[in-house]
């Protein structure tokens, strides 16, 4: 008897298969829209608080030109560490119980907590040196107000 390929492969085994493949497809097109709407609400919300900074901190045109670049740099770097470094910590004690947590583990995550925010406060100390020589100072404590 003659056995070839055909009769090897399962139709049911095929038919799976080519189901998966439109699975897939279909879940990262998901994942592109939703990664898409993430960045429009984010550039959505940039410019509404641009408004409303520029509004409540009454900047000239002459200020708010070089009041923007510095802000900005300094707001992405907050963005970067507060919602991707930390999250990453957070993530790292969602998979793990405290309660069976080793005494190193927790010291070694609480040293990554602390260096965030420490270089948060470098980031956010950084940002009102840069900004006394852009705007007054009674503008830069209406900014930490708002």
């Amino acid at each position: 008897m003659v056995i070839n390929e055909s009769m090897l492969v399962n139709p049911n085994l095929l038919k799976m298969k080519k189901y998966s493949y439109k699975i897939i497809f279909i879940l990262l097109f998901c994942c592109s829209i939703a990664m898409d709407a993430q960045d429009d609400n984010r550039n959505r919300i940039k410019a509404l608080k641009v408004a409303f900074i520029t509004e409540k901190l009454d900047l000239t045109a002459k200020e708010a030109e070089k009041f923007w670049p510095i802000y900005n740099e300094s707001d992405d770097q907050l963005f970067r560490l507060r919602n991707i470094e930390l999250r990453k910590i957070k993530g790292k004690l969602r998979g793990q119980n405290l309660i069976s947590m080793t005494e190193e583990e927790a010291s070694k995550i609480l040293t990554e907590i602390e260096a965030i925010e420490s270089e948060l406060f470098s980031v956010k100390r950084a940002l009102t040196t840069k900004l006394r020589n852009v705007i007054p100072s009674k503008k830069i404590i209406l900014l930490k107000k708002v």
